[in-house]
């Protein structure tokens, strides 16, 4: 059995394709405000205050604690509290230094050289000699880069970075499709170099500010090998990481309960004197909020639409009278997904005639059964067209109606995606599928469409503004507008 020729041939030009490395001379980026100490020094409640569990409730339930497999926002959610990136996010969305205490950007904005932190130590895991967690070295950070590549995983890691770490693309395609010892060309990521225990150089192909952003996915974050070498079902079950609280224990696919990592390299990351964070998971969104209502839960992180349309008033950013006496409503992150509309369709329809088909979507009947606080927006280069400028359905190839475009069409569309919102609360996990010139319409998150770089334009967008939820005896939970982000160092109880 041999790897085809095509793909060989890819390869090999992929390899022929790499540039050159660029300048040494760096601009430096550090987190001024940390100091370290020299081992790590256990943490234990302030003198005086009882220990407190966070209770927090949760619909997509992870059905793995490895990064790789965590597509949801409540699984990317649960995964950042036990794992660090080599970077983090602050309130704004800005990149910070995690694992990484500072980088070094080159010139030329193509190589990023990180320096790890000597005071970040994994959980203690019976994968490490004596079961004590050792320090995190560069080539722990290579590693979780490989693994992304290989067929056994999921791959959304993969589709992040290859468009951006040198040489990744073309060891994606190797370990995916090649199966014989004597056909691998590449030994590693080229764009991934270890230059000692404590730094890592990422060279790109193309300057991307965003970068250091890009890291901080939970995707991306740090995890050692040794774990996939001690047990066959690796992280799945038992994960290990650097993060600020560690597995503890599960309970079924309903609970899994963390306890605070006693030698946090930042012990500053939690307050409020939380030990405990449980993670309960639910069937339904009346069976979420019922435990909300019953005191079994302290922080909803993300509401769900018919929560939302129970609880919010007409404007669909405020809790309704009554419920607002009870809880705090607080904005997080915003989902968005779009109808793309493919310019190099085989049936030939134009921008304009694929903006009128999808006219339906925003009629008032569809628009009425929204929540308030989801909004859309047609194109406006197409939502001017008069009713007898609008295409027929004599436009489609024969045999063909407006129910049966792969993706959906027309009024098909949004009853296809109105039922697909129906049974989840996150927009953004409507069917994503690669698309290709067969098609018309294709749907995708943002970030999807962005790494496709097909030649497309977003026909209708929806948006929704998500929220959390917590009861009035906690405060201090801030979020921004990146979906797994959860900062707890304001916490506060009564």
């Amino acid at each position: 059995m041999r790897t085809p020729i095509s793909l060989l041939a890819t390869l090999t030009l992929l390899l022929l394709l790499q540039a050159c490395g660029s300048s040494t001379e760096t601009v430096q980026v550090r987190d001024q405000a940390r100091t370290f100490e020299p081992a790590p020094q256990p943490v234990s409640p302030e003198p005086g205050q009882e220990p407190f569990t966070l209770r927090m409730g949760e619909l997509q339930k992870p059905g793995s604690m490895d990064p790789l497999f965590a597509h949801s926002p409540g699984a990317q959610r649960f995964i950042r509290f036990i794992y660090d990136g080599l970077t983090g996010l602050d309130a704004e969305g800005r990149a910070v230094p995690q694992l990484a205490e500072s980088w070094e950007i080159s010139p030329d904005s193509l190589q990023y050289t990180f320096t790890l932190r000597t005071d970040a130590f994994f959980h203690d895991d019976p994968a490490f000699a004596a079961g004590r967690g050792r320090s995190v070295n560069a080539e722990d950070v290579a590693f979780v880069f490989r693994r992304m590549a290989l067929y056994n995983v999921p791959v959304y890691a993969a589709n992040l970075f290859s468009t951006y770490i040198k040489g990744m693309e073309a060891f994606v395609l190797e370990e995916r499709h090649t199966f014989f010892e004597q056909d691998v060309l590449f030994g590693g990521i080229e764009g991934i170099e270890v230059l000692d225990e404590h730094r890592v150089r990422f060279t790109l192909n193309a300057p991307e500010p965003d970068f250091p952003v890009l890291l901080a996915s939970p995707y991306a974050v740090i995890y050692p090998q040794e774990v996939f070498e001690h047990r066959s079902n690796g992280l799945h079950g038992q994960p290990v990481g650097t993060g600020k609280f560690r597995f503890a224990a599960s309970s079924g696919d309903s609970l899994i309960v963390l306890e605070r990592n006693l030698i946090d390299f930042d012990t500053d990351r939690v307050g409020g004197n939380i030990m405990t964070a449980e993670w309960h998971f639910f069937d339904s969104e009346t069976e979420l909020f019922a435990a909300m209502g019953s005191g079994q839960l302290d922080l909803i992180p993300q509401m769900g639409p018919r929560t939302a349309k129970t609880l919010l008033s007409e404007s669909g950013d405020q809790l309704a009278p009554g419920f607002d006496e009870m809880y705090t409503l607080i904005p997080t992150f915003e989902s968005g997904f779009g109808f793309h509309f493919i310019a190099d369709n085989f049936a030939r329809i134009s921008a304009e005639q694929a903006g009128a088909l999808l006219q339906p979507v925003t009629s008032e009947q569809f628009t009425d059964e929204l929540p308030a606080n989801l909004s859309f927006t047609l194109h406006p280069d197409w939502a001017g067209l008069r009713e007898d400028e609008r295409p027929s359905e004599n436009l489609l190839p024969a045999g063909l109606t407006a129910g049966a475009w792969p993706m959906g069409f027309g009024t098909y569309a949004a009853t296809l995606w109105l039922s697909q919102f129906q049974d989840t609360h996150d927009p953004s996990l409507l069917i994503l599928n690669r698309p290709n010139r067969d098609m018309l319409f294709y749907s995708t998150d943002d970030h999807h469409a962005r790494s496709i770089g097909l030649n497309s334009a977003v026909a209708v967008r929806f948006s929704y503004q998500n929220h959390a939820l917590h009861p009035h005896n906690i405060s201090g939970i801030t979020f921004n507008n990146t979906p797994w982000w959860i900062s707890l160092e304001a916490f506060e109880a009564e």
